[in-house]
């Protein structure tokens, strides 16, 4: 549930991505408490609204204000594949949190994520479902360290039905402990529907939202699903 105060703020964003405009003109509030998934056709620019957001495009013109630091999981669970899992989660460490106090955190995040068994495991020996959860394991870890905003950019892309779902609930899991504000880009209307409680649709030209509606309690899954579909029209 948001609790009213801005997150992050999109004001007004224009970009240009490989020699043509992605976005243009696009705002943007996300409240503390929100779990929004974006969703859109392919190359309506909800990556690169996300890129844009962590600073790895600049702005054509417009403001983004957010806090200082994101977690970030972004597609295909980019990890080191020369270093461990535990490893790998250590790179959400700050300078000013001391070593073990980290690991001491990291640890307990494995455990909720099925992976402590795992913990000394090189990345390029893991699975599909286990590199997904890593990633999401690590992002949460910042979120732990700096509650703010959660950026995900359809970080269960190419995984099995099985092990999706359950990647799904380990990600409820841990948002209801912080519930950090939190932008989910994938293409999959129920996983949207499942996992937020708004759901933006972005117009194919990138200067619109063509559907924004919160979910509640009361709300229609299949009714959100057709409202969903003809905004993606």
């Amino acid at each position: 549930m948001s609790s009213g105060r801005t997150a992050l703020e999109i004001q007004n964003i224009s970009l240009r991505y490989e020699q043509r405009w992605v976005l243009k003109d696009l705002s943007l509030s996300v409240s503390a408490g929100e779990f929004v998934s974006l969703l859109g056709v392919s190359g309506s620019g909800k990556s690169t609204m996300l890129k844009a957001i962590v600073g790895e495009i600049p702005l054509a013109n417009g403001r983004i204000a957010g806090p200082k630091r994101y977690a970030y999981a972004p597609q295909r669970a980019p990890l080191l594949p020369w270093l461990t899992v535990l490893e790998n989660l250590e790179l959400a460490r700050l300078p000013t949190e001391p070593v073990e106090l980290f690991r001491t955190r990291a640890k307990s995040m494995l455990q909720r994520a099925g992976l402590l068994e795992a913990e000394n495991v090189k990345a390029h020996k893991l699975s599909g479902g286990m590199r997904g959860r890593t990633s999401v394991a690590r992002a949460f870890l910042i979120i732990e360290s700096q509650p703010e905003v959660l950026l995900m950019d359809e970080p269960f892309i190419g995984l099995d039905v099985v092990t999706r779902d359950l990647l799904h609930g380990l990600v409820l899991e841990l948002w209801s402990s912080e519930k950090p504000a939190s932008l989910f880009v994938t293409h999959d209307l129920d996983e949207a529907i499942k996992l937020s409680n708004r759901v933006l649709v972005l117009s194919k030209d990138g200067t619109k939202f063509t559907l924004d509606q919160p979910i509640t309690a009361s709300t229609s899954s299949s009714t959100l699903r057709a409202q969903i579909y003809e905004a993606l029209r």
